[in-house]
C-alpha cells in the first residue's frame, strides 16, 4: 500500500509513541521509543494497541472485550483517514487543546473547554473541538501524557463513562483535521505541533466577532414598511389606473384593526415559536409544491473546467479521486465542523448560517401528489455503512465505500469503478432506463413510484439511491463540439433518453458527472441549498483533486474486493408505459430549451470596482437596460439575496426593476439624443444607488416577498378566505418573475446556469471575474417573444454602452495605482505595468 499520508496530506510520516521495556538506572522511569510507520493502516494498528496497551496498564490491569478494542481502532482510523484543507481556522484559534479541569490534571495544563461543550448549538466548532478532545482525553487519561500524575483513580473508564454516547455524542463523530490530529497522536507537548494554513476567512472576520457565532433569528418586518414598499416596487410597472385600485386594497388591507394587523399579529406569535417563521413555507412555495419537472425548470447545473482524458482509465482515476475528496468532505460535515462563512459586500463580517451545506450529502426529494417532501438525514452520529450510486450506460450500481470497517482508498475505488464499467456492458442483464421517471412532472413521478415500489426488489432499490450520499454518473461521448453551450446542455438533461438523458437520478440532491470525453460538471436539486454552498464543495473538490493528480496510483487494488452490487428493476407493462411517458417529455423540454452561454469580455470586476461601483449593483442595472432594449419595459425582476446571516436564512428577492433603473433606460435609448451623457451618468448612479439600497434591506430580513408569502400563508393557515390584496391581478403579476437572475461567482473556469422559471421568461446566471463576465441566458423556444440570443446580443451592446459612458463622465472613478504604476488584467489576474 503506498503511503497515504504522504499522498493525500503532504505531511511528514508520522511517528508514535510506543510504550518501550523498562529500563534500570537512571530515574527508574518508563522511556518510549520512536517507531516509524511506513502506511496508514500500519500505523492505525499500531496506534490502537497502544492505547489499548496504555489502558490496561494504566486502569488497573482491566482488560476489554474485542468490541471495545475494534471501536477504539475504527475512531482511530476515521481520525487519521481524514483530511481538512480549507477548514483549519477553528484550530487555529485554539492551538493548545487539552482535557477539562475536572479530570484532575495540573491547572496549568487544562484549560477548561466548558465554554464550547455547554452551548452546541451556539458554537459551531464545538463538535470539532470535541472530537479532538476524544482523542486527547483518552490518550492523557489512559498513560499518553503524565500517566503517573494520573493514576486509576482519572483512568479511562471514568473517560468512557462521562464521555458516552448520550450525553456527548458529538465526542464520537469523526473529525477531519489530520494535521492537528496526528501530532497529538504522536507528538508530546513539548514537541512542534504541526500549524495548519489559515483559511482566507479570516481575513474578513471582525477579531471582536471571532467566537461569536450566534446568528439571529430571522426579523419580521414592520407592515406598514412592506405595504409602502410593495406599492413603491410596482407604481412604475403598472398602469395608472391598475395602481389606484391596487392602492386602494392595500389600504384597506393595513386599515387599523383589519386583516392585516391580524395576521401580523399571528406572525409575530409565530416567530416566537420557531427559529426561522418564514422558512417552511418558503420551501413550500419557492420548491416543494412546484409541479413542473426538476430538468430545466428547478435543477442548476454547473460545468467543471474540461479536463483532458485519454482514455478511460483517466476518467475513473477522476472520478476515484472525486469520490476520495466528497468522502473527506462529507466527514467535517458529519461533524458539523465546518468553519463559520463570514459575509462580504455590504454585510462584510457578519457570521452566516452553515445549514445549507450540512444537507448536501444527507438529503432527498421525495416525490408527492400535491407537494414534494425534502427528506433529510438529521442525526450523523456513528452512521451506517455508506454507499455511492454509480449510473453508467443508464444502469445502478451500488458502490460500497466502506468495507469491512476501512474506507476505500483511490486504488480501490478505481478498481470498483472498472468493474462497474465492466458490468454495464453486459447487455444481457441491463435494466429499462428507470431513471428517466425521475424527470417527469412531479405528480406524474409520483404516481409511477406507488407503481414501482407494489414489487419488493424495486423497493430495495430505491432505498439504496435514496439513502446514498451522492450519485456519480459515467457518461458516455457526447459526440458534438465541446463548446460552453454544448457542454452545458449535456450537464443540464443529458442532451436525450436515447443518449446520457436516463443516466441520471433527478431526486438525489449531488449529481456529479464524469463523461469519457472529459466533460465533467454537476446537476444538483435546488431544495435543501443554494448555489454558493454547492460551489463552494464543488471548489473544494476541484483543488482536492489537481493535488492528489501529481501522486501515482497503481491501476489495481491488491486488496480482494467484493464486486459491486447492480441495482434490480422490475418493470411489468405499467411502468413500461410511465418510461415512454417520461422519455417524450424529457425529449419535448430539451427541445424546447433554449439557452446562450456568453462570455462578454473587456468588462470585469476590476473596471467596475475602480469606477467605485458594486459589481452586482452595475450588472443589475445592465441587464435592466438589455431587456428594456429587447421589450420596451421592465417587469418584474427577481434576484436571490442571501439571507444566510440569520439562523436557517436561505433567500429573499431583491426587486432589481427600479424607477432608477427604468429612467436611466429610457434615457440611454429613448431618449438617447436629447440627453446629455452627464445627465446619463447622473441617472446611471441613481440606478446603482437604488439597487445597493433595496439589496441591503433584502439581506438585512426587510424585504417585502417573504413577508408577503408570510401573512398570505397565515391566512391559509387560519383556514380565511385569502384577502383581496393576493388575489386581484397586480399581486398575481408582481409574483410572475419574467426576468429571473441570479450572481454565482467562482474562482474557475466553470460556470453554473438554470432554466427560466416562467414560460415567457427569462433565466440570467451571470459570473463575473475579473476581466470577464459570464452570462448563462435561457428562455423557452415555444414563446414567440423571447430569445436567448437576442438577449445576449442586448446585453452585448448594453455594457458596451455603459463601459463608455463610464469612461467619459464617471468623474467618482478611481485610477488604481500600485507603486508607481498602474495595474492590468489579462485572463482574469492583476499584472503590474
Amino acid at each position: 500500500m503506498e503511503n497515504r499520508t504522504r499522498e493525500l496530506f503532504s505531511l511528514p510520516i508520522p511517528f508514535i509513541r510506543t510504550p518501550g521495556k523498562q529500563r534500570n538506572g537512571g530515574n527508574g522511569q518508563n522511556k518510549t521509543t520512536k517507531a516509524m510507520w511506513g502506511n496508514v493502516d500500519s500505523f492505525i494498528h499500531a496506534a490502537a494497541e497502544w492505547v489499548l496497551e496504555c489502558i490496561v496498564r494504566y486502569d488497573g490491569g482491566k482488560s476489554f472485550d474485542g468490541g471495545f478494542q475494534r471501536e477504539i481502532k475504527n475512531n482511530i482510523s476515521k481520525i487519521i483517514w481524514a483530511d481538512s484543507r480549507g477548514f483549519s481556522s477553528t484550530i487555529n484559534r485554539f492551538p493548545a487543546l487539552c482535557v477539562p479541569r475536572k479530570h484532575n490534571l495540573p491547572k496549568s495544563e487544562c484549560p477548561s473547554y466548558e465554554p464550547y461543550l455547554a452551548t452546541p448549538t451556539a458554537q459551531p466548532q464545538t463538535t470539532l473541538l470535541a472530537s479532538v478532545l476524544k482523542v486527547d482525553v483518552a490518550l492523557r487519561l489512559s498513560g499518553g501524557c503524565d500517566a503517573g500524575r494520573i493514576g486509576k483513580e482519572g483512568g479511562f473508564c471514568r473517560f468512557k463513562e462521562e464521555y458516552n454516547r448520550a450525553r456527548y455524542p458529538e465526542l464520537f463523530t469523526p473529525v477531519r483535521r489530520v494535521s492537528v490530529i496526528l501530532p497529538m497522536l504522536t507528538c508530546g507537548r513539548d514537541e512542534t505541533m504541526i500549524v495548519p494554513r489559515k483559511s482566507n476567512q479570516d481575513s474578513v472576520r471582525p477579531k471582536a466577532r471571532r467566537n461569536s457565532y450566534v446568528l439571529p433569528t430571522y426579523p419580521l418586518p414592520p407592515l406598514q414598511d412592506t405595504l409602502d414598499t410593495y406599492l413603491n416596487c410596482l407604481k412604475h410597472l403598472v398602469t395608472e389606473d391598475q395602481y389606484k385600485t391596487t392602492k386602494a386594497i392595500v389600504e384597506n388591507f393595513a386599515a387599523c384593526g383589519g386583516i392585516g394587523e391580524l395576521l401580523q399579529e399571528h406572525l409575530a406569535k409565530r416567530k416566537e415559536n420557531k427559529v426561522n417563521w418564514v422558512y417552511d413555507w418558503w420551501l413550500d412555495n419557492m420548491y416543494l409544491c412546484n409541479p413542473l419537472a426538476l430538468p430545466v425548470n428547478s435543477s442548476p447545473g454547473m460545468v467543471f473546467p474540461r479536463q483532458n482524458f485519454q482514455d478511460e482509465g483517466d476518467q475513473l482515476r477522476f472520478s476515484a479521486r472525486l469520490i476520495c475528496g466528497i468522502l473527506d468532505y462529507k466527514v467535517v460535515l458529519d461533524a458539523r465542523a465546518l468553519p463559520v462563512d463570514f459575509a462580504r459586500g455590504q454585510l462584510t463580517g457578519r457570521a452566516l448560517c452553515m445549514e445549507q451545506y450540512y444537507r448536501l450529502f444527507s438529503s432527498y426529494r421525495l416525490p408527492g401528489q400535491q407537494k414534494d417532501t425534502l427528506v433529510t438525514q438529521k442525526s450523523n452520529v456513528m452512521p451506517e455503512v455508506e454507499h455511492v450510486i454509480v449510473a453508467c450506460r443508464n444502469q445502478f450500481f451500488v458502490l460500497e465505500v466502506v468495507i469491512n470497517f476501512r474506507r476505500l482508498n483511490e486504488t480501490d475505488l478505481f478498481t470498483q469503478l472498472r468493474k462497474i464499467v465492466k458490468m454495464a456492458e453486459n447487455e444481457e442483464e441491463r435494466s429499462p432506463p428507470i431513471g428517466l421517471l425521475t424527470s417527469d412532472d412531479r405528480p406524474k413521478w409520483a404516481e409511477a413510484r406507488t407503481v414501482v415500489v407494489r414489487d419488493s426488489t424495486n423497493r430495495d432499490s430505491l432505498d439504496a439511491i435514496e439513502r446514498c450520499i451522492f450519485l456519480l454518473c459515467l457518461d458516455e461521448p457526447s459526440d458534438v463540439e465541446q463548446t460552453d453551450l454544448n457542454m452545458a446542455l449535456q450537464i443540464m438533461h443529458g442532451a436525450g433518453w436515447h443518449k446520457n438523458g436516463a443516466n441520471r437520478w433527478y431526486d438525489k440532491t449531488m449529481q456529479f458527472i464524469v463523461g469519457k470525453d472529459g466533460l465533467c460538471g454537476l446537476v444538483y436539486e435546488h431544495s435543501p441549498a443554494e448555489g454558493i454552498a454547492v460551489v463552494q464543495c464543488v471548489e473544494h473538490l476541484l483543488c482536492y483533486i489537481k493535488e492528489t493528480s501529481r501522486k501515482l496510483v497503481r491501476a489495481d487494488s491488491h486488496c480482494e474486493l467484493p464486486s459491486p452490487r447492480r441495482l434490480r428493476w422490475k418493470c411489468d407493462p405499467e411502468i413500461h408505459r410511465y418510461l415512454t411517458s417520461a422519455a417524450g417529455k424529457l425529449q419535448r423540454l430539451i427541445e424546447n430549451t433554449d439557452l446562450n452561454i456568453y462570455r462578454l469580455k473587456g468588462l470585469g470586476k476590476d473596471f467596475i470596482k475602480r469606477q467605485k461601483m458594486s459589481p452586482d449593483a452595475f450588472i443589475q442595472v445592465g441587464l435592466q437596460l438589455s431587456f428594456y432594449r429587447c421589450h420596451g419595459r421592465l417587469v418584474h425582476t427577481y434576484e436571490s439575496a442571501s439571507v444566510r446571516c440569520f439562523q436557517d436564512g436561505r433567500v429573499d428577492n431583491i426587486r432589481s426593476a427600479t424607477k432608477e433603473a427604468l429612467d436611466f433606460a429610457k434615457a440611454m435609448i429613448d431618449r438617447r439624443a436629447s440627453i446629455t451623457d452627464s445627465k446619463k451618468m447622473e441617472l446611471l448612479w441613481a440606478a446603482i444607488n437604488a439597487q445597493i439600497n433595496y439589496t441591503v434591506r433584502a439581506i438585512t430580513g426587510m424585504a417585502i416577498d417573504n413577508h408577503l408569502l408570510g401573512l398570505r400563508e397565515m391566512a391559509k393557515e387560519l383556514q380565511m378566505d385569502l384577502p383581496k390584496l393576493f388575489t386581484e391581478k397586480t399581486y398575481l403579476m408582481s409574483n410572475n418573475f419574467i426576468l429571473s437572475t441570479s450572481q454565482v461567482p467562482t474562482t474557475m473556469d466553470g460556470f453554473l446556469f438554470y432554466g427560466p422559471v416562467v414560460p415567457d421568461g427569462y433565466g440570467v446566471a451571470y459570473n463575473p471575474h475579473l476581466d470577464h463576465i459570464i452570462f448563462c441566458i435561457s428562455s423557452f423556444n415555444n414563446c414567440k417573444k423571447t430569445s436567448s440570443t437576442m438577449f445576449a446580443k442586448a446585453v452585448e451592446k448594453s455594457f458596451k454602452e455603459m463601459k463608455d459612458l463610464c469612461v467619459k463622465c464617471n468623474t467618482k472613478a478611481k485610477q488604481c495605482f500600485l507603486g508607481n504604476g498602474t495595474h492590468n488584467v489579462q485572463n482574469g489576474r492583476r499584472s503590474h505595468q
